[in-house]
């Protein structure tokens, strides 16, 4: 669990990088199927689409 915290961590340090005011971190388990899931948003500036490709 701590390697998840550190990538979890390090998704949000890039959030702030990009000038993120807010971070929304959702963690959602399905324990019949045994799959956790972790969505994280901002708002950041983000990517154009130079950047992207």
């Amino acid at each position: 669990m701590l390697e998840l915290s550190s990538h979890v961590l390090d998704i949000m340090e890039n959030s702030l990088a990009a000038g993120a005011a807010t971070i929304k971190v959702t963690v959602l388990e399905n324990t019949g199927a045994d799959i956790l899931s972790l969505e994280v948003s901002d708002d950041g500036q983000g990517l154009s689409e130079e950047e992207i490709k």
